[in-house]
């Protein structure tokens, strides 16, 4: 694939780990930010996978500054809809 895919993860705990492992090991995928309330969650799992992402704790922030070609979604289920639909508009 010529084009790199700009990836962002949306709650970096226990189960972030699972999908920032899977994404790195995609080599035309780059996770570019990482979003969570509680970024020094955020900046732990930038230092072990992603050291160019950019931090946010807001969702809508983060959809509004980046060009993201994918979003993964990795908050507790109750906030998956409205998260994936401010995606999908975006």
């Amino acid at each position: 694939m010529d084009k790199i895919l700009n990836v962002a993860l949306v709650g970096c705990g226990n189960i972030a780990q699972n999908h920032l492992k899977a994404l790195k090991s995609i080599p035309y995928v780059k996770v570019v930010a990482l979003c969570d309330i509680k970024p020094e969650r955020a900046e732990k799992k930038k230092m072990q996978h992603a050291p160019d992402a950019k931090i946010y704790t807001d969702y809508e922030q983060m959809l509004e500054e980046e060009t993201l070609d994918a979003v993964h979604i990795a908050t507790p289920h109750y906030l998956h809809a409205p998260m994936a639909i401010a995606a999908l508009n975006k």
